[in-house]
């Protein structure tokens, strides 16, 4: 409607972002955060700027732009240092941890996210609790502590509760997956592996959020293995952001743009 109210359209973009985002359309969900952004400082209708922010990290994130993600939080930062707001400083701090994660920098990403996590929990709010406890379990995977992972993931989906939303699910079964293939569980493993594909199909998103190139190379690479045709994988695999270290050259399946024999 030509006759919109401000924040009526910033809400729009906003929702816009975030399924364009989720859909693997990152520069899509870029242009949608830039012009939201873009509204609110014409207008002067900064409420949903900490929102918008956080859609522009998921999308800089997931393609593995640090420098573009750390704007984003930079500006977000400036924001929540005015508008102390503590479900949206959890949301932050969640971020924090999965830039610093793709950084290397666990110490950081940890501290983070068990800040993240504990915010989440003085507010009460089911889903971002959830998702601050998978961002927590990634950290406890690579300091070696699986078992406290593992649990964390657990409490994620609502064991014994009603069941957690499937992008939590999801989330959770992308890392069980790496946890057990690093433990030499593999029968496991692919049961996680095709769990988490069934849901990726289920809610038409290719990634889940927290994002880990390497995570998600292991986790094509164990599909494919298994599935050696599946042309939803194969085209998830050429929009991601992938750790090309690790892409697994014995895969004749493998969607690379060239392959040179010798």
């Amino acid at each position: 409607h030509a006759a919109l109210e401000p924040l009526c359209k910033i809400s729009l973009l906003l929702m816009g972002g975030f399924i364009r985002c989720f859909l693997g359309d990152y520069a899509g969900s870029h242009r949608d955060v830039e012009q939201g952004l873009e509204i609110a400082r014409q207008e002067g209708v900064h409420v949903v700027d900490p929102l918008l922010l956080a859609v522009g990290c998921y999308s800089t994130l997931t393609i593995g732009s640090l420098a573009e993600a750390d704007a984003y939080l930079d500006e977000c930062g400036r924001f929540l240092a005015v508008h102390r707001r503590d479900l949206d400083i959890s949301h932050y701090q969640f971020l924090r941890s999965w830039r610093d994660m793709l950084a290397g920098d666990l110490p950081r990403s940890h501290e983070a996210a068990r800040m993240a996590l504990e915010l989440a929990q003085q507010v009460g709010a089911a889903y971002p609790v959830a998702l601050c406890r998978c961002g927590l379990a990634h950290t406890l995977v690579e300091l070696g502590r699986g078992e406290e992972a593992m649990r964390e993931i657990l409490l994620a989906r609502g064991e014994g509760q009603k069941p957690a939303s499937p992008l939590i699910q999801y989330c959770g079964d992308v890392l069980e997956a790496h946890y057990l293939f690093r433990s030499g569980r593999e029968a496991d493993g692919l049961r996680s592996v095709s769990d988490g594909l069934r849901r990726s199909r289920l809610m038409g998103v290719p990634h889940p959020l927290y994002y880990r190139p390497e995570l998600m190379t292991e986790f094509y690479a164990k599909a494919l293995e298994n599935v050696p045709d599946d042309p939803i994988i194969r085209n998830d695999i050429r929009k991601s952001w992938l750790a090309t270290d690790r892409i697994p050259n014995h895969l004749d399946t493998w969607p690379f743009p060239v392959k040179i024999y010798t």
